[in-house]
């Protein structure tokens, strides 16, 4: 199987794309989270036409992330400073095999950073329910995020765009902003297995029924957020020793705070000091209730 990027004539005439189009449909970035979930069968059967794709003008969920991307975008501005609609869904025809075959990116929105505007940014926004975590969505996402990352560097140059901003509203009280960094071996891998599946649909071959999954997204704690990364310390007998000493001393912190708070309570505001032999409390000048220890108990 032979892949190149098709430029010159093919992309010159619209008429012609837009035939090519309509027969041959496109690959999006949903598309990519479903190719790289394993999920061929399928999209395939959608994309060669055999079935309808899931109509989700009635799926309030999707709506809403639809028409809550405005203000996502404002609110990720906010955040990350230079966001702005991106309104063009940005395009790159392929060839499998000879055959063309479309590569779309619907992107929410760009942020354009760096002193000389040359760092440029996706955006993604999301809406989601209150009770989903940042880590499910990244997850979630992470192939869809890594598919606008290669399809903005199409136009701008791969080596200008730097991530991806994950801008999340959780229920109608939170909202998140994270950026991924653009991961380059991971989307190598990502662009061998869409041209696979690609290769069913331009020769018309039924794909397994479960493929399984392809390549599966990397684990939040493998995945940089925020430039920051997780280390293990798993073998770190000093990190491990005030693991055990925290976890071990857990229940004694628990109730000394709670001894702190009920002992505080008990003073009067008329107070300035409760007095006892084996432990004071007292107000300091600034009225703030403290602790003398006068001797230990035991």
């Amino acid at each position: 199987m032979s892949y190149s990027v098709m430029k010159g004539a093919i992309m010159t005439d619209s008429v012609e794309i837009g035939k090519k189009q309509e027969r041959f449909g496109f690959i999006g970035g949903s598309d990519v989270s479903r190719i790289m979930s394993g999920d061929w069968h399928s999209l395939w059967e959608e994309k060669t036409r055999r079935a309808e794709p899931e109509d989700l003008s009635d799926n309030l969920a999707v709506q809403i992330g639809t028409f809550t991307e405005p203000v996502n975008l404002r609110w990720a501005n906010k955040v990350i400073g230079h966001a702005r609609p991106y309104r063009e869904p940005v395009q790159q025809w392929i060839a499998v095999d000879d055959k063309p075959y479309l590569y779309r990116g619907q992107l929410d929105g760009v942020s354009v950073q760096g002193k000389n505007k040359e760092d440029w940014y996706v955006v993604e926004c999301k809406h989601t329910n209150e009770r989903s975590t940042m880590d499910t969505l990244i997850e979630r996402y992470y192939p869809q995020m890594q598919f606008y990352i290669y399809m903005l560097g199409t136009e701008k140059g791969a080596e200008c765009v730097k991530g991806c901003y994950l801008s999340v509203i959780f229920g109608n009280s939170k909202h998140e902003c994270v950026l991924i960094d653009a991961d380059n071996e991971y989307i190598e891998k990502m662009l061998h297995h869409i041209r696979v599946f690609v290769s069913y649909i331009v020769h018309d071959t039924e794909p397994e029924l479960n493929m399984g999954v392809v390549l599966s997204s990397p684990h939040t704690k493998d995945i940089p957020i925020n430039g920051m990364s997780v280390r293990d310390v798993n073998q770190d007998n000093h990190y491990t020793t005030y693991a055990h000493d925290y976890i071990d001393t857990l229940d004694a912190s628990k109730k000394h705070e709670d001894a702190k708070k009920q002992m505080k309570s008990m003073m009067a505001d008329d107070e300035r000091e409760l007095s006892h032999d084996i432990l004071s409390v007292y107000r300091d000048s600034r009225g703030a209730k403290r602790f003398k220890i006068h001797k230990s108990d035991s």
